[in-house]
């Protein structure tokens, strides 16, 4: 199973653009990207969680 996943791949979870996601990214709204190897990549367990948290 894929651990880590890219931008593009978060916008789509989220139905959002990717300009979204690196805003949401820099404010704090998802947990934030790791840079590896020149990519910032998202760990998907932790995006999976936060899409199933209850909206405030």
């Amino acid at each position: 199973m894929k651990m880590m996943i890219t931008a593009r791949e978060v916008a789509a979870m989220y139905g959002v653009s990717l300009p979204t996601v690196w805003r949401w990214n820099k404010i704090g709204v998802i947990p934030k990207g790791r840079k590896l190897g020149g990519k910032v990549l998202w760990n998907l367990p932790q995006i999976e969680a936060h899409l199933s948290e209850p909206a405030t």
